[in-house]
């Protein structure tokens, strides 16, 4: 059985998005299940709160003409799929309510710096925004990925996630 493409490129952004996700969860989502969610407002980025983390590999023949709904879609339901493993675990170790062990994403194409990218946002309970950036740099595909602490969405087109996202397609 031979392995597609796009398979190649599920498998390979699902180990570089599950190590920064499941440490930054691991740091944080204790600290968050105990805070208080009246004192947060998600509606307004604070870039003081956003990480972002670049990931580079090689891109095994994908090119930016794959990028198409039917990997997005893919990609999207996989990266779900291994954030909810991964999290588990470290719920499992904080203590962390059955109520505030919700996953739920989006994901869309966008046209940036003259790169078509995946975008997927991943939302942990009420807590853990991240967005994860994929695309196609020369032979490597890269992928960011950007997470706020403060709870509040994380924007692509604003601040570090966004210079990150510049730095790196924008040549």
């Amino acid at each position: 059985m031979s392995i597609s493409g796009k398979q190649w490129v599920l498998a390979i952004a699902g180990m570089i998005l599950v190590i920064p996700v499941a440490q930054f969860l691991g740091r944080t989502t204790a600290e968050r299940a105990n805070a208080s969610d009246a004192a947060r407002n998600p509606a307004v980025p604070s870039f003081a709160e956003t990480e972002a983390i670049v990931s580079r590999q090689p891109s095994e023949g994908i090119t930016e003409a794959d990028f198409d709904q039917e990997l997005l879609a893919n990609l999207e339901a996989w990266t779900l799929e291994r954030t909810a493993a991964n999290a588990e675990k470290y719920w499992d170790a904080a203590s962390v309510p059955q109520s505030l062990r919700q996953i739920s994403g989006e994901s869309v194409l966008v046209e940036r710096y003259g790169h078509r990218l995946a975008v997927v946002r991943i939302r942990t309970g009420n807590t853990t925004p991240t967005a994860m950036i994929a695309g196609i740099d020369g032979q490597e595909l890269v992928r960011i990925v950007c997470v706020d602490r403060s709870g509040a969405n994380v924007s692509i087109a604003a601040g570090p996630c966004d210079a990150k996202i510049r730095q790196v397609f924008n040549n």
